[in-house]
């Protein structure tokens, strides 16, 4: 008897599915899925195989001391980047993707296993002087990064993160929001 009254308590503690809830429930995610569907062109999405790809180069702007640090910390942190010892190598082992950092221009040359290198120059040139890179740098930065994942695509990893890292990088970034929100600095 004792069995069955709590058979009964626990039925009657069942409560219909929360559809406000389901109607919610991935909200984000599902839009992410939604767009990566799109992007791998097959509702079957694959998400087996991942990476980050650390894009490294050094800022001129470092000149103007704008930072607590020298450049030689970006050729540290890439090196950091190849031997698994920096914080984006173990989020990214807890996530299970893989690490495949990228000399774009770091100011010293880096030959550390598991580097790419396309080094469009040993750092970029101080933007409160000029420009920062040529158009033809830009371009070669840019199609390089879409080389890249079409290669990385081809190796079979279905989910690319990308990345930057570099000494400086906070200005540079924070000068080109400014242009494009056409907000102050």
């Amino acid at each position: 008897m004792e069995l069955e009254e709590e058979l009964r308590r626990k039925i009657a503690q069942i409560q219909p599915l929360d559809e406000r809830a389901m109607a919610h429930s991935l909200g984000l995610l599902e839009d992410a899925i939604v767009t990566i569907a799109g992007a791998q062109g097959s509702h079957q999405v694959e998400l087996n195989k991942r990476c980050v790809t650390p894009f490294c180069a050094d800022n001129g702007v470092v000149a103007q001391g704008v930072t607590q640090s020298g450049q030689d910390v970006t050729t540290i942190v890439t090196k950091n980047f190849c031997s698994g010892e920096a914080s984006v190598c173990v989020m990214a082992r807890v996530a299970g993707a893989d690490v495949i950092p990228v000399d774009i221009g770091v100011a010293q040359d880096v030959t550390e296993p598991g580097l790419r290198v396309h080094k469009i120059a040993y750092g970029t040139a101080d933007i409160t002087q000029g420009p920062a890179m040529t158009r033809e740098q830009a371009a070669d930065a840019i199609l390089y990064g879409m080389n890249l994942v079409k290669e990385l695509k081809e190796e079979g990893y279905r989910l690319i993160a990308t990345g930057e890292m570099g000494i400086g990088n906070t200005t540079t970034s924070s000068a080109l929001l400014s242009v494009l929100l056409h907000r102050p600095v």
